[in-house]
């Protein structure tokens, strides 16, 4: 071999030219062939022709060799000559070989690879372009942007873009950016900065939205350029540097829809350029491997080197496909350009949220998105320190009267989206008289001036969260009894001075009530707060998303004590009647 490529007594041939049929000439060649000892490995000894073949091998793992079932032999090359998809076998297969990744040791396998020409770009951090897209109305949009903004990068060497394709998010976008891209001077904190909305973007087409947004690149002289479209949740604000850091031509973290198999990586493609299952992709999602994987597709969070822009390998116009595939597009391109795209997995950064049907019919819809997008709706609703207080015995919760117990339940943008959500609809509140045709009896003996959640239709909402948040701690403060996670009724309630300022002793029609605080004390209103009569006991001071739990009937007889100013909302829900 070393003699053959040494050689030129037989003939030069140019980069382009058919190398297999170049060594058939070579090999027929009788008196070149006799000179150099040249055989046949048909037998695979020493070379293995994936093209056609996979199903030969026997990967091994761990120390073993790869070997060839037919043959009983152990190729120390595998060629990955022959079409698209034989060399996509091969970038698979050098995941694992030779000594890269072995997932058959430890829990989540063992990458040997996984930190080598790792680099620290903390020291002299580079200059980045980070490009946000918003193609479509997007549940969280805020925390999208937020998180975006609390990454941790040098502003001095970070170039923002964002592009809004959704008209019903151009004020609230623009309310975001002025809180986090201008200081109190009105000058921008970042290197650069720029907001296109829908009426500023001329290009409609995405494909050449996203090759016009990763061209800024080389205008702004980055380093490195990060395309982030709005599915995506972060939650691990070093994603960029972690990225960088591997220092790959095109890489992303994983990230997935929770609970599903969907993500923003391919394990293989079809021969038109689409999703094909590749045995190991399962266990990429699912972490029970957990390395640096070389594959053919990425998408939502990508991050391109600048010198693989500048070369002109990757780009998203690509007639191949339809515009709404400019993400397949892009892919294969850098394939057809032999721009290798990776996926790292060794670490949680984030996941992926679901589109479809997030509807427009509320002032603040990411409150209906409890079963939609469960994980994004406890990330932005549940108190930060509700897990905590899982972790309590029935002594360590607050409990300021006897069987009155507080834990922290939901956070405070959740209380101002409920509230601002009421006081958004005219005349939703009702009057506060007993007659009450919202009521099947029509009537209600100890009425307040509140809102019925079965009258905004989050009735379901709320008992998966008396399910999901309120029951076990339910189970821990009340032993022995296990919630039904029915609710009776759940509602807001509002005292103002204009209106109701109190409200009667009274029993609550439930085993076991909860009381959330959704303004605060102090500052919103004066006063209030629940009386338990029996046990001479007053709670006034319950910070906003705090909620109370107590016995709803025979024990707890109670009254709400008058505020002397402002307006003060709780939530109230009736459980287990």
């Amino acid at each position: 071999m070393h003699s053959l490529s040494l050689s030129h007594s037989f003939q030069e041939i140019s980069n382009t030219y058919d190398d297999q049929l170049y060594y058939t000439h070579v090999y027929l060649d009788s008196d070149f062939r006799t000179k150099h000892k040249l055989q046949l490995d048909g037998t695979t000894e020493l070379f293995h022709n994936l093209h056609g073949t996979l199903e030969e091998l026997n990967m091994g793992y761990g120390n073993q060799r790869i070997s060839n079932l037919k043959y009983g032999t152990m190729p120390a090359v595998l060629h990955g000559n022959g079409p698209m998809h034989v060399k996509l076998d091969l970038n698979r297969i050098s995941n694992y070989y030779p000594h890269v990744f072995n997932p058959t040791a430890g829990e989540f396998g063992e990458c040997y690879t996984c930190n080598e020409d790792r680099i620290d770009v903390t020291e002299n951090p580079p200059v980045i372009l980070t490009n946000l897209y918003v193609k479509e109305r997007t549940p969280f949009i805020d925390y999208f942007i937020n998180k975006t903004f609390e990454l941790n990068h040098p502003r001095s060497r970070w170039h923002v873009r964002i592009y809004n394709l959704a008209p019903s998010h151009t004020s609230h976008l623009q309310e975001l950016i002025n809180f986090h891209v201008y200081d109190d001077n009105n000058s921008e904190k970042f290197a650069s900065f720029e907001l296109f909305q829908p009426e500023d973007i001329q290009v409609k087409e995405l494909q050449a939205l996203y090759e016009y947004g990763m061209g800024e690149c080389t205008k702004v002289k980055c380093d490195w350029y990060f395309g982030l479209d709005s599915e995506i949740t972060i939650t691990d604000n070093d994603v960029l540097s972690d990225l960088m850091s591997y220092n790959k031509s095109v890489i992303t973290t994983q990230l997935t829809i929770p609970g599903q198999y969907w993500s923003n990586f391919w394990g293989g493609v079809n021969s038109d350029g689409f999703y094909k299952r590749s045995d190991d992709y399962f266990d990429m999602v699912l972490r029970k491997r957990r390395s640096v994987f070389n594959v053919p597709y990425v998408s939502s969070l990508v991050a391109i080197r600048s010198d693989v822009i500048q070369s002109k390998k990757v780009a998203y116009l690509n007639e191949r496909f339809s515009d709404s595939n400019y993400d397949v597009a892009f892919a294969d391109n850098a394939r057809r350009n032999n721009v290798f795209m990776y996926v790292v997995n060794t670490k949680q950064h984030g996941h992926l949220k679901k589109m479809e049907n997030y509807t427009a019919l509320h002032t603040n819809n990411d409150l209906w998105q409890i079963f939609v997008n469960p994980t994004d709706w406890k990330l932005n609703y549940i108190h930060k320190d509700y897990s905590k207080f899982l972790e309590f015995k029935r002594y360590q919760f607050p409990s300021p009267c006897p069987d009155v117990f507080m834990f922290p339940l939901v956070t405070e943008k959740f209380a101002w989206h409920i509230v601002h959500e009421l006081e958004s609809i005219p005349n939703i509140f009702s009057s506060g008289q007993n007659q009450d045709t919202r009521l099947a009896g029509g009537y209600e003996n100890v009425p307040t001036v509140d809102v019925h959640f079965t009258q905004i239709n989050f009735q379901q909402e709320w008992l998966k969260v008396l399910k999901d948040y309120i029951a076990p701690m339910q189970r821990l403060v009340f032993e022995g009894y296990s919630s039904k996670n029915d609710a009776y009724l759940s509602f807001v309630v509002k005292y103002d001075m204009r209106g109701q300022r109190k409200l009667v002793p009274h029993h609550d029609a439930a085993t076991f009530t909860t009381n959330t605080a959704l303004n605060r004390v102090g500052i919103d209103f004066e006063g209030g707060g629940s009386f338990f009569i029996r046990q001479n006991c007053l709670v006034g001071d319950a910070p906003v998303g705090w909620t109370l739990i107590h016995p709803g009937r025979l024990t707890h007889y109670h009254e709400g004590r008058e505020i002397s100013r402002g307006t003060r909302y709780i939530l109230v829900s009736f459980n287990d009647p």
